[in-house]
């Protein structure tokens, strides 16, 4: 499952998962971390204590990040309002603007937790000057291990103005690494040069390119990570 597909999944309801207190904003934050990666949420305290305190378990997962600059995907911690003196906190549903963030959120109304109406799980701008930081998943870390013949991975640029040369029995000339967003299938391991892979798209044909991981021509390769 992706964020949209839990957004899309929850949008509208309601849901109680610790069954204590209703339906909080807290509630919201625990589901999506046992849908989303697995984790079995406890007491984990108020909105506030997501970033004052969070708990070691949740912190295997996410980072904590002290910006206003909330992304997609980010758990963000809210001030609360009126008084209030626990928080809010909610789901980032896209990049953060300038004066606002779109939330996923639960419990945004009037805070009974009944989870109807305007309490029901959506999506609302909440302004960013509330925000008081965020947890940002963690990505799966690269590694500098050979990957198996048949593996699909996907390469880690390090810097996207580098053009990366490729070996002889590449079909093409070079292989430019702009984001770690394309899929590549490990067809097996260049004869001719040590250290390097033959790749070529998930959806392309034929050999493709052979690609070192570690050193060519003084420039370091990017790194890789299974998929």
């Amino acid at each position: 499952m992706s964020y949209t597909s839990f957004k899309n999944k929850w949008i509208g309801k309601r849901k109680d998962y610790d069954r204590v207190y209703g339906y909080q904003c807290v509630d919201l934050i625990k589901v999506f971390a046992h849908e989303e990666y697995g984790l079995k949420a406890g007491a984990w305290g108020n909105a506030v204590d997501y970033w004052y305190n969070p708990n070691k378990t949740l912190l295997t997962k996410f980072t904590r990040i002290s910006t206003k600059s909330a992304r997609k995907g980010d758990i963000v911690i809210f001030k609360g309002v009126n008084g209030n003196p626990y928080g809010h906190i909610g789901i980032a549903d896209a990049n953060a603007g300038w004066l606002y963030v779109k939330t996923l959120e639960q419990n945004g109304s009037s805070g009974n937790g009944s989870g109807v109406g305007g309490n029901a799980i959506r999506v609302r701008s909440i302004r960013k000057t509330r925000i008081i930081g965020v947890l940002r998943p963690r990505t799966a870390k690269p590694s500098l291990a050979m990957p198996a013949v048949g593996s699909r991975i996907k390469l880690h640029p390090q810097d996207i103005r580098t053009t990366w040369k490729v070996g002889k029995t590449s079909k093409a000339g070079t292989i430019r690494v702009t984001s770690n967003e394309f899929t590549y299938i490990v067809r097996g391991y260049d004869p001719i040069y040590a250290g390097r892979i033959i790749i070529n798209s998930k959806s392309g044909g034929g050999n493709g390119v052979a690609l070192s991981l570690y050193y060519f021509n003084g420039i370091k390769i990017p790194k890789w990570t299974k998929v």
